[in-house]
C-alpha cells in the first residue's frame, strides 16, 4: 500500500513540477517572479528552472522505481504505457542535458538550442498525459471494474 502512494506522490509531483517548469521562463523573463533580482541578468534569474529540470529527471528514476516494485497490471495499455514512461524518462534525462548545454551557448547556437529545448518539452508533456492516460489510478479503477462487469 505504502508503495503505490509514494508510485503515485511522485509521479504527480513531477506533473506538477513539469507544470511550474514550462511556466517559469515566462515569468522570469518578463520579471513577474525577480522581486530581488531584477538587476540580474536573464540567465541568472533561471537557476530555479534549472535546479527543477534536474529534480524532474531525477524524481522520474524514483517514480519508476515504485511503479516497478509494487503490483503492476496486465493488459496491452497497461504495458503500452510502461514503455511511454520508459521512453519520457529518457528524453527527460536528454533534456536536462540539453538545458545544460543551453546555459553556455550564445548567438545563433544558442537559439537553435533553445527551440530543440521547447520541441523537446513538447514530446515531454505529450509523453506524460499519454503515460497519465494509459497507466494512472482512475483509469486503472474503471479497467479493473469493465473487467468485473
Amino acid at each position: 500500500m505504502t508503495t503505490i502512494v509514494l508510485e503515485e506522490a511522485s509521479g504527480w509531483l513531477i506533473a506538477a513540477l513539469l507544470a511550474a517548469n514550462v511556466t517559469l521562463p515566462y515569468l522570469l523573463r518578463g520579471r513577474r517572479l525577480a522581486s530581488a533580482g531584477w538587476s540580474l541578468p536573464y540567465l541568472e534569474r533561471m537557476r530555479p528552472h534549472y535546479w527543477i529540470g534536474i529534480t524532474i529527471a531525477g524524481l522520474g528514476l524514483v517514480h519508476a522505481g515504485f511503479a516497478m516494485s509494487g503490483p503492476l497490471s496486465s493488459g496491452p495499455a497497461y504495458g503500452a504505457g510502461l514503455w511511454i514512461a520508459a521512453g519520457a524518462m529518457f528524453v527527460a534525462a536528454g533534456q536536462a542535458m540539453i538545458g545544460m548545454r543551453l546555459r553556455s551557448r550564445r548567438g545563433p547556437e544558442r537559439m537553435r538550442l533553445r527551440k530543440t529545448h521547447y520541441r523537446v518539452m513538447a514530446v515531454l508533456v505529450a509523453l506524460g498525459l499519454l503515460h497519465v492516460v494509459l497507466n494512472g489510478a482512475v483509469v486503472q479503477s474503471v479497467s479493473r471494474i469493465g473487467a468485473l462487469a
